[in-house]
């Protein structure tokens, strides 16, 4: 039987478990994260898919005459009648998460009207990271690669 004998030098073990256990996001990872937010919630709404991962609810009768007669598709909600709400969005890395928001006013509200709904339109809440979606899992392995790929940069630091 063969064996191989191998020591550690146990300060580097020391340094990197110290470092596991202070691992934190920066602003600049939140500032990543804040971005693979917002592709994220651009892509799933032009899948026509709410922050829960559900199909919006279908246009208004009204709405998909006036979008018929414009030229647009009815077939799919996906709030992107001239792009111009969705494009307004953007994110802002915080110190301990990120802030989405619109690059105008009159993006915010338009936007408002959709994810709480109105009289005349319902709900379509497209804005949210919720729980345990694809979306929240997707972010939180980018997160994890993140504090990952700083503590190997650390530990390779020690040699």
């Amino acid at each position: 039987m063969t064996s191989i004998r191998f020591d550690f030098d146990l300060a580097a073990v020391e340094r990197a478990l110290d470092s596991v256990e202070r691992a934190e996001l920066t602003a600049k990872d939140w500032g990543i994260i804040g971005q693979a937010a917002v592709v994220a919630i651009l892509e799933r709404t032009e899948h026509g898919l709410n922050a829960y991962g559900l199909p919006f609810a279908r246009y208004a009768p009204s709405t998909a005459r006036a979008r018929v007669k414009g030229g647009r598709r009815v077939s799919a909600v996906t709030l992107a009648y001239t792009g111009q709400m969705l494009g307004a969005l953007t994110s802002s890395p915080l110190q301990d998460g990120v802030r989405l928001s619109f690059v105008n006013q009159a993006a915010e509200q338009l936007a408002q009207l959709h994810v709480k709904g109105t009289r005349h339109m319902p709900a379509r809440n497209f804005l949210a990271i919720m729980p345990r979606t694809k979306t929240e899992n997707q972010l939180a392995e980018l997160a994890a690669r993140l504090i990952a790929r700083r503590l190997l940069a650390t530990v390779g630091a020690d040699k």
